[in-house]
């Protein structure tokens, strides 16, 4: 275990010891540029896979809660016992082939007022299609927005680094001195929607957010 990370990797699982395990195993092989430590939130699963996790990876953080905190809270517990000075937020139903994670933490360092990064995402089902790449601003009249790039094949079109207004809680980096300044995730909401909440307090604040292509997440979308 790192004493000082560079990245903590938090994820919440809630009955997904399967998925669970293969983003510990896809991190644990393919990533080398940066230093990390992963965390898992089990978020009061039928079974304590806290315990099973730790047992499997000795290594790895792992907290239980006895009852379902939600995506935010799930995450916010994660975020209090995180050593990182870079929180990476990672859905338990994704994984990775690649280390691009050094261009997340280059891009966060790149300048002092970028808070926080998405790598790009693509479904994990052929043909890995992007899900996202960026976020269109909110609607003043319909309150939807919608990410750029969804459903296209990755064949360069999305491949350059962008400001955006929002990032996807699925994969997203942040500096800890942001959330020093703004707090954790908004717990107001269940599931869905903290992230925006989030995001928007994050560019209130003053910060920049980035889409940042040169790393890449394959999602299993709500599994």
């Amino acid at each position: 275990m790192m004493n000082d990370p560079q990245v903590s990797f938090i994820t919440v699982c809630y009955n997904g010891f399967k998925d669970t395990c293969e983003l510990i195993e896809s991190l644990q092989t393919h990533v080398h540029s940066v230093s990390y430590e992963i965390i898992v939130v089990d978020n009061a699963s039928r079974e304590d896979e806290a315990t099973r996790i730790k047992e499997l990876y000795s290594d790895i953080v792992t907290l239980r809660s006895e009852s379902n905190l939600g995506f935010s809270g799930g995450n916010n517990l994660g975020i209090r016992v995180a050593k990182g000075a870079y929180i990476f937020l990672i859905n338990n139903d994704t994984y990775v082939e690649s280390d691009g994670f050094h261009y997340l933490t280059e891009r966060l360092e790149s300048q002092k007022n970028i808070g926080a990064v998405s790598p790009k995402i693509r479904f994990a089902f052929p043909p890995q299609n992007i899900q996202f790449a960026g976020f269109t601003p909110l609607s003043a009249i319909t309150i939807r927005n919608e990410m750029t790039g969804f459903g296209c094949p990755d064949d360069g079109t999305f491949d350059t680094p962008h400001t955006t207004p929002y990032l996807h809680g699925a994969a997203l980096m942040v500096k800890r001195e942001v959330i020093e300044k703004v707090g954790e995730m908004p717990e107001i909401f269940f599931l869905y929607y903290e992230e925006m909440d989030w995001c928007t307090q994050m560019t209130n604040a003053g910060y920049e957010l980035w889409y940042e292509p040169r790393c890449t997440v394959f999602h299993k979308e709500s599994q």
